[in-house]
Protein backbone atom coordinates (compact mmCIF):
# COMPACT_ATOMS: atom_id res chain seq x y z
CA UNK A 1 0.00 0.00 0.00
CA UNK A 2 2.40 2.41 -1.46
CA UNK A 3 -0.21 4.96 -2.04
CA UNK A 4 -0.75 5.47 1.57
CA UNK A 5 2.69 6.51 2.30
CA UNK A 6 3.06 9.95 3.37
CA UNK A 7 5.78 11.42 0.82
CA UNK A 8 7.10 14.86 2.42
CA UNK A 9 9.37 16.61 -0.29
CA UNK A 10 10.44 19.35 2.05
CA UNK A 11 13.71 20.02 3.90
CA UNK A 12 13.51 21.35 7.47
CA UNK A 13 13.85 24.71 7.74
CA UNK A 14 14.30 27.15 10.86
CA UNK A 15 14.29 30.99 10.33
CA UNK A 16 17.33 31.98 11.83
CA UNK A 17 17.14 35.75 11.69
CA UNK A 18 15.86 38.67 9.96
CA UNK A 19 18.00 41.64 8.52
CA UNK A 20 16.75 45.32 8.45
CA UNK A 21 16.23 45.29 5.02
CA UNK A 22 13.53 41.94 5.59
CA UNK A 23 15.86 39.39 3.95
CA UNK A 24 15.36 36.44 6.61
CA UNK A 25 18.56 33.68 7.10
CA UNK A 26 16.89 30.02 7.56
CA UNK A 27 19.29 26.85 8.03
CA UNK A 28 17.48 24.14 6.01
CA UNK A 29 18.37 20.36 6.48
CA UNK A 30 17.69 18.04 3.65
CA UNK A 31 16.64 14.17 4.14
CA UNK A 32 20.28 13.47 2.85
CA UNK A 33 21.87 15.04 5.83
CA UNK A 34 22.71 18.08 4.11
CA UNK A 35 22.54 21.37 5.60
CA UNK A 36 22.17 24.75 3.71
CA UNK A 37 22.29 28.18 5.09
CA UNK A 38 19.47 30.05 2.94
CA UNK A 39 19.18 34.57 2.44
CA UNK A 40 15.30 34.85 1.36
CA UNK A 41 14.94 38.26 0.67
CA UNK A 42 11.37 40.81 0.62
CA UNK A 43 10.85 40.18 -3.02
CA UNK A 44 11.43 36.37 -2.80
CA UNK A 45 14.76 35.58 -3.77
CA UNK A 46 16.79 33.04 -2.11
CA UNK A 47 20.46 32.22 -2.19
CA UNK A 48 22.00 29.11 -1.20
CA UNK A 49 25.14 29.02 0.51
CA UNK A 50 26.34 25.65 0.42
CA UNK A 51 30.22 25.17 1.30
CA UNK A 52 31.01 21.69 1.52
CA UNK A 53 28.36 20.23 -0.45
CA UNK A 54 26.85 20.87 -3.93
CA UNK A 55 23.01 21.20 -4.20
CA UNK A 56 21.05 18.97 -6.57
CA UNK A 57 17.88 20.09 -8.27
CA UNK A 58 16.20 18.18 -5.93
CA UNK A 59 17.66 19.73 -2.80
CA UNK A 60 16.63 23.21 -4.27
CA UNK A 61 12.85 22.24 -4.54
CA UNK A 62 12.79 20.76 -1.28
CA UNK A 63 14.71 23.89 0.74
CA UNK A 64 12.09 26.07 -1.45
CA UNK A 65 9.00 23.80 -0.36
CA UNK A 66 10.40 23.93 3.41
CA UNK A 67 10.33 27.52 3.48
CA UNK A 68 7.08 27.69 2.07
CA UNK A 69 5.22 25.91 4.84
CA UNK A 70 7.18 27.94 7.50
CA UNK A 71 5.99 30.79 6.15
CA UNK A 72 3.20 30.29 5.64
CA UNK A 73 0.63 31.59 8.44
CA UNK A 74 -1.13 29.33 10.66
CA UNK A 75 -4.44 27.71 9.90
Amino acid sequence: MSFLKKRDDAAECTLIGTREDGTQTWICKVDDGKIFQVERTKDGDMRLDAKMVVPTPEDFKKIYEGIRRQSQPPV
